[in-house]
């Protein structure tokens, strides 16, 4: 089974040879690296050309791509891929060795499944990992929308999907330039009939650095606004109390970026959002009330 490796760069010099050393030490051997770069004017590509040769790995592919954000680099990967299965890896992640392995096995002993998430650690700046165990935060008993909905419990670096799912959820939006991971979850999982499932064992980590594009809470918060408004309206479909799930998401994302100010120490900015947070906590308990 050939599963197409697909790593989206950008200025990743400091990180790219790490991140493509972990994927040269799988145990798994059937794989292509598909490296596509989103506009580097750094040496990304000259680095990681170079390594992938010195290392004698012929089964790679480098595109060059303007500008235009992480979700349009991992669209024109995905559509140069030959695989069935795609495996995303961020340019400054890294795989456990025996991540591919694990993974190929789960899908060939579970042939419904369309996508496969695992756990992972999360290394944080001060050198601390925590373990995100996503298989404990998705909720099974109600729609896969819904349980996506109400909390991400998909991390891209972890994700293998099929690729034709890809294809037909549309792909990573190129108009969010955060978040859009979570977005096409939500695509994928509107699709009817599909399996998600997951695998217990941590077999990535996930490098949190504060230059991510995830570390821009701004921006975070204005697309998960925009993710808000362009979904809530399918909870319809899918909850017995669409309108408190709609205001428990914008709950949850106006105190992320809430907390993310205070940490910040843009503590005058923040008022807003708390008192925003006081009349969302209102509504939250009114239509707590109302559904009972």
């Amino acid at each position: 089974m050939l599963i197409s490796i697909v790593i989206p760069t950008y200025n990743s010099a400091k990180f790219i040879k790490s991140t493509l050393s972990s994927v040269l030490q799988q145990t798994y051997k059937n794989f292509e690296i598909i490296i596509s770069d989103d506009g580097s004017y750094d040496n990304t590509l000259a680095i990681a050309s170079c390594f992938l040769i010195e290392n004698n790995f012929l089964s790679y592919k480098i595109i060059k791509n303007n500008h235009l954000g992480p979700g349009a680099a991992r669209n024109k990967g995905i559509l140069q891929a030959e695989g069935e299965w795609i495996s995303f890896l961020d340019s400054d992640d890294l795989w456990a060795n025996n991540k591919l392995e694990v993974v190929v096995q789960f899908i060939l002993n579970n042939k419904e499944v369309d996508l496969i998430c695992h756990s992972e650690k999360v290394i944080i700046s001060d050198g601390r990992s925590i373990n995100y165990d996503y298989y404990k935060q998705f909720n099974f008993s109600i729609s896969p929308f819904l349980s996506l909905y109400r909390q991400n419990s998909l991390s891209t670096s972890a994700v293998t999907v099929r690729k034709q799912i890809l294809i037909k959820s549309g792909m990573f939006s190129t108009h969010l330039l955060s978040s859009q991971d979570y977005e096409l979850w939500l695509k994928i999982s509107l699709i009817s009939g599909i399996k998600i499932s997951f695998i217990e064992q941590s077999l990535g980590y996930y490098i949190d650095r504060e230059e991510n594009i995830s570390s821009d809470y701004k921006m975070r918060y204005k697309c998960l606004s925009k993710i808000s408004y362009n979904y809530s309206h399918l909870l319809k479909n899918h909850s017995s109390q669409p309108i408190l799930d709609k205001i428990n998401f914008v709950y949850r994302t106006n105190k992320g970026y809430c907390k993310s100010l205070i940490l910040d120490k843009k503590y005058f900015r923040s008022i807003p959002y708390l008192l925003k947070l006081l009349v969302l906590k209102v509504f939250q308990k009114t239509a707590y009330v109302i559904h009972l």
